[in-house]
Order: C-alpha cells, then structure tokens, then sequence
C-alpha cells in the first residue's frame, strides 16, 4: 500500500519543473530592476572634459574625443572636410584665442582653462609678451581683460561669458580681416550659443582689440573691454561614453525607466539625456534641489507613478538621491543605482537572461506536464481497473532525472517561448494523446498474459515488468521527441537524448529493473509508437504555423 502511495505521488508531483524553476529563482543583482538612477559624471558621460567644438572666422569644427580627428565645416560654402591638429593650431583666429588662452586668465573657469591649455600644448610665443595691466573682473562680470605688449605694439585680450562678451564686440574676425559685427552676424553668434548649450557645452568666447602705442598709466575697464573684436569661442563638454547606448537602448525596450539625478546643471544633464534618449523633449519635467523642498513625499510619489512623463534631476545633494530612492521604491519599484558605466550593461545582462528563463517556464511546464498527465492517467487506469501499477518508483524517479537534463538545456539554448496562454491547453492535449499510447502498449500486455476485463485478480510480474520496460523506453523518448521539438532540434539537446536512451539500455541490460528482454516486436511497437507521437507533433506544429501566418495576413 505504502509503495502504492509512493509511486502515485511521484507520478503527480512535477519533480522535474519545481527543480528547473526552483533553481534558476536565484536573485541575481539587477535581475527584478525596474527603474535606474543614474549620476551624470562618470556614469552616463565620461570622466573627462574635452573641446568638443570651436567657433571662428568662417569655420564651425567638431573635435572627436581623442583630440585628433577634426572635421571642419566653412560656414559660407558648407564644405565639410577633416583637418589635423596641427593645421588647425596655425589658422590665424586659433593662434589669437591660443595668446589669449595662455596670457589671459579667469579664475571662475580654472578648470575649463586648463583643459583648454592642455588641447593647445605649450606656447612657445610667452616669452614676447610683458603684461601690462589685468583689469579687475568678478563673476557677476564674467569678462577677463589684460593688456599685454609685443615688439612696441600693445594689445586687450579678453575671454569670458559669450553672451557679455559679445555686448563688448563691435568688430568681428573674418577672413583675418575685422569687419562690422552687424545685426546678421550678431543673431548668428547667438543662435549657434544657444545650439551649443543646448548640447550642454561650456562656452568660452574670445575677443581683443589693438591700443594706442603709447602706454598709458593706467587702463580702465571702459576703455579696454569696448570696441572689441570678436575672434572666436570654444564649446567643452564631458563626452557621452557611447559604450552604454546600446545598453540603454536595450534597457528602454524591456521598459525599464532611468532618472538621472544629478548636481551638475540642467543644460548639461539635459543634453546627455535627450542623446541617449533617457528624456522626451515633449513630455518631461525638470526638478531642482531647491525645487524637491516643496514637494512633499506624496506629491513626489504621484509624479514618479507617472511612467509616461521623463523627469531630470539636477543640482541636487545626495539627501535628495536618497529621497528619490525611497520614494520609488514606496510606490514598488526595484531601484538600482548606476554608479559607472558597466552597471548599465550588467543590469541590461541580467534582466535580459532572467527574463529569457521565465519566458521559458511555460515550455518547462508544457514538456514535464505532458510527462505527469501521461503518467497520471496510466496509473489512475490501472487503479480502475484494478490491476498492478505498470510503473515502478525507480522507473518515475529516472523518467523525472531525464526530465530534469532536458528541460535545463531548453532553459539555457531556447529563448522564443511561445505564449503561456496557448500552452496550456495545448498540454492537455499532448499529455492525453501520450497516455492514450502508453496506456494502450499496458493494456495490450495486459491482455496477452491473461488478463481481461472485469477480472480482479492482480497481472502477473512478468506482464508488469514488460509494461514497466517499455512504457519506460517509450515515454522518455516521447519526452525527448518533445524536447527536441520544442527547442527546435537543437543538437545539445539531441545529443542529450542519446545518452538517455544509452542509460536506460544500459540499466536494462544489467537487469535493474528485472529479468526481462524485449523482443523484436516489441521493439517494433515502441519504435513505431514514437513515429505516431512524432508525427502528431509535427503535423499539430504545421497546422499551428498555417493558422498563425493567415492571421498576420488578415
């Protein structure tokens, strides 16, 4: 009795599915991410500032990272061609911004200036040059003037903010001539500074103008930031690295929402995100450290439930990360901070395979189910009609271990599962079509030791034995007939079936499962048993193709 409960047990239990399943629900970092924060620095863009663009004479020019690829683009005949560096370093405007990069310096943009110096490398001119006077700035002004003297001749360098440099100008370098900076040139300046901020550059603007020869006691800042002559500007940024767009864009397909949460300035951040496209210029809101003060918990957790909108966040203290964190993880999502590049690339791997392997359960469930129902019925048959169970413990238990391999390779070689929806009652229907087969192989055995319906005595072992020896050779080659099926006849999965087959002729020849050989025709049966289920198979995989090609066509 107690084997009896056993052997049901096993029948019904779906050993191999729970093991398969069970196992790979290991939580892998990232794995149930739903939302990103992401700093800007570091992590979106890189570590680095670089010029990523100039602005002089009649040339517009575009700095590739490594500094070294430099294409040029003349304004007037839109001719775009690629210079080297050192052509570009000996155009007259260039040499006049490199003096005025060298000479003249802002300490509000320290930083910014030496990434500039280090693009133009050492100037060996200095030494020509005797500094006369630095006219005092401030950073309400934004302007950094000196008068310097060369060979009798004496010069205004100036740098600064190109909005109020600008105002400063009424001469612009062109052609190595200074022409009038008329209302059309003037709107062109400022349209493209407005482009580059757009584009979240660092814009520096250059200009100078020559002073009367005679050296004065003293320079005033009316008098030498007046008059100027524009020469050219240049646009820094930190560059986007392109490693992770491919990530975010994967990232964004699986619907996975990043914010980025920042203490760099919008025009910067917003730059960046508008390029990897992290925020829709259509539909999203930008929120300030300052402005988080007057958004309470409740109100911040409806904005963020809003999935549809894109909100940035910049200028922000790291208590301000935290609250966001805490919030979004309030309203149920899994939050994970990006703090370098490659996290968003091992979040994108992560999801991506957990993802693939629950797709896949429902191929799991349809290839061990279709193993439990067939094995279900047999017994439940065998209990009606009260005769010996055809199927041993060890025989469940080796069916469930071949299970079990299969169904791990399906999880790890298939990733295109079909719809959970139309498996199921397509589970039934193969489970039943494989214990009509396996349940009628036991009755014909039955049947030709002496059994016949209506009697109540037991079979006799030796018509048990031959049941237990086929339907076992026969239900794990159905079981590998449906793996290979379903994992569209992979050849690990092939060679996978073999060695099962092996196994289980092995295990008979050395008699683990009793005295018992099989002859040729029944063999015979269980070969063309299989041919049946196979051919079912694949005529049901036909049919469904059929039906799913003439839906997409109507």
């Amino acid at each position: 009795m107690f084997t009896t409960i056993t052997t049901i047990l096993l029948a019904l239990a779906p050993i191999s599915f729970l093991i398969i399943t069970q196992g790979s629900r290991k939580k892998s970092k990232y794995s149930e991410t739903t939302t990103i924060i992401s700093n800007l620095t570091g992590t979106i863009t890189k570590n680095k500032r670089i010029i990523q663009s100039m602005v002089f004479d009649k040339f517009e020019i575009n700095i590739d990272d490594d500094n070294q690829l430099i294409e040029i683009e003349n304004k007037e005949t839109k001719e775009l061609k690629s210079i080297s560096k050192e052509t570009l370093l000996h155009k007259p405007a260039i040499l006049i911004i490199n003096t005025i990069t060298h000479l003249c310096h802002y300490d509000y943009a320290k930083e910014i200036e030496e990434d500039i110096l280090n693009f133009f490398g050492p100037f060996e001119d200095k030494k020509h040059f005797r500094l006369i006077q630095e006219i005092p700035t401030s950073y309400e002004k934004k302007i950094s003037t000196i008068v310097v003297k060369k060979t009798g001749e004496i010069f205004a360098y100036s740098k600064g903010n190109p909005y109020k440099l600008i105002q400063k100008c009424s001469r612009i370098l062109i052609n190595n001539k200074k022409i009038e900076l008329n209302h059309s040139e003037k709107r062109k300046l400022l349209n493209k500074i407005k482009k580059m901020n757009k584009q979240g550059q660092k814009i520096i603007a250059y200009a100078y103008k020559g002073l009367p020869i005679k050296q004065l006691d003293n320079y005033s800042e009316s008098f030498t930031e007046n008059d100027l002559i524009f020469v050219g500007m240049i646009g820094l940024a930190d560059p986007i690295d392109s490693s992770i767009q491919k990530s975010i864009n994967g990232l964004n397909a699986l619907g996975i929402k990043t914010y980025i949460v920042t203490p760099e300035r919008e025009r910067k951040a917003l730059a960046a995100g508008r390029e990897l496209g992290l925020i829709n210029t259509h539909y999203f809101e930008s929120l300030s450290s300052e402005d988080l003060k007057d958004i309470d918990e409740q109100k911040l957790s409806k904005l963020l439930l809003n999935r549809e909108k894109d909100y940035l966040f910049y200028e922000t203290k790291p208590e301000d990360r935290e609250r966001i964190t805490k919030v979004l993880q309030k309203i149920g999502e899994k939050t994970a901070i990006v703090e370098n590049t490659e996290t968003f690339n091992q979040i994108l791997n992560n999801i991506t395979k957990i993802r693939k392997q629950k797709n896949n359960y429902s191929k799991i469930a349809y290839h061990s189910l279709n193993s439990k129902i067939a094995q279900s019925i047999l017994l439940l048959t065998a209990l009606i009609l009260k005769i010996s169970l055809p199927l041993t413990i060890l025989s469940i238990v080796i069916i469930e271990l071949i299970n079990t391999s299969l169904e791990y390779s399906i999880l790890k070689t298939d990733q295109h599962p079909q719809s959970p929806k139309k498996i199921l009652p397509l589970t039934l229907i193969n489970g039943s079509i494989t214990a009509f087969i396996i349940t009628g192989i036991f009755l014909w055995n039955a049947l030709r030791f002496g059994w016949f319906p209506g009697a109540h005595s037991l079979a006799t072992d030796a018509m048990i034995l031959k049941s237990n020896i086929m339907i076992l050779y026969l239900l794990v080659l159905i079981q590998i007939i449906l793996a290979l099926s379903i994992s569209r006849f992979h050849k690990k999965i092939a060679m996978e079936g073999v060695g099962a087959m092996a196994l289980i002729y092995t295990l008979d020849y050395f008699q683990v499962f009793g005295n018992a050989t099989l002859s040729n025709l029944e063999w015979s049966i269980i070969a063309f048993s299989a041919l049946i289920f196979l051919l079912i198979e694949e005529s049901r995989k036909l049919i469904f193709h059929k039906w799913k090609s003439q839906n997409k066509t109507t």
